[in-house]
């Protein structure tokens, strides 16, 4: 009986100490989860930017063409030619773009995978060493009534006599 009660008990410190690991675990994984997140956040801006940068880099060639052109016969064919570089250019960007954000989105899709994992994981053991404290709350009161019962025994025995 007393090694099933210590069996329980070092069974219920193991399954805290690995309750402990994955909970440190956990929030190293929300850490990294929030880092991504922010640099997900941040690489958006900085496009965000870099778009605001084309668009008015494009304005300028357009300034710039149009003065070209206005002194120059063959306008039309020049602006169309500024007009299909700008849509590449632009085109170019966005599809560039869109792969990060595909790929961090599947980065993330991947940790949040994980983390639901831990917490199914977290929340097992969790109920685990519940079960377990409640068996070693039962083992210690049979234990009390055990050792009771030998006492009204004792001294039942010996005021007999």
């Amino acid at each position: 009986m007393i090694d099933n009660f210590y069996s329980f008990f070092k069974e219920f410190l193991e399954l805290q100490e690995t309750l402990s690991r994955l909970g440190a675990h956990n929030e190293k994984l929300e850490k990294e989860l929030s880092a991504m997140v922010q640099s997900a956040a941040k690489r958006e801006k900085a496009m965000e930017e870099q778009e605001k940068v084309l668009a008015v880099r494009n304005q300028l060639i357009a300034l710039l063409q149009d003065s070209k052109d206005s002194s120059s016969t063959g306008s039309a064919s020049l602006r169309d030619v500024a007009v299909q570089q700008k849509m590449l250019d632009l085109q170019t960007t966005v599809e560039r773009q869109a792969v990060r954000v595909k790929a961090l989105e599947a980065q993330l899709a991947e940790t949040e995978k994980h983390h639901e994992g831990l917490q199914s994981l977290r929340t097992r053991y969790e109920r685990r060493i519940a079960q377990l404290e409640h068996a070693l709350s039962d083992q210690r009161g049979n234990q009390r009534s055990e050792t009771l019962s030998k006492i009204r025994t004792l001294l039942h025995g010996n005021l007999g006599q």
